[in-house]
């Protein structure tokens, strides 16, 4: 019965990586947990409840609630923009594309491309 299941696994690798991930989990040695993790005040908190009520408020704090019908304002500041995005930097031509082209060494393609590096200029 092992031997068919772990089979099937394999057979299933491709078509259901879930189910091969899920059943290779179930005999990982090495279990992943949250040993510890700081509050908003920079405090170690390791207790399990602890670190579910610190998870469970961060979960609170970044999704909304679907059943709501209008949303809350964002409760951080939004960062500073310090290099604007204007229409002058959609501004290049052919032969910004050609140059760059030009700069790509042989060695940079880890595969071949799926289509030709050329330009007709």
């Amino acid at each position: 019965d092992f031997q068919h299941r772990e089979e099937q696994a394999v057979e299933k690798v491709k078509s259901n990586p879930k189910y091969f991930y899920s059943y290779a989990k179930k005999f990982s040695k090495k279990k992943s947990n949250i040993s510890l993790l700081f509050d908003k005040d920079g405090n170690i908190k390791s207790d399990p409840k602890e670190i579910a009520d610190l998870l469970q408020n961060q979960f609170l704090s970044v999704f909304s609630d679907p059943s709501k019908t209008s949303l809350d304002s964002a409760s951080f500041r939004p960062p500073e923009i310090k290099h604007p995005f204007d229409d002058e930097m959609l501004d290049f031509f052919v032969s910004d594309i050609a140059d760059a082209i030009e700069d790509i060494k042989p060695n940079m393609l880890h595969h071949p491309p799926k289509w030709p590096l050329c330009v007709d200029t």
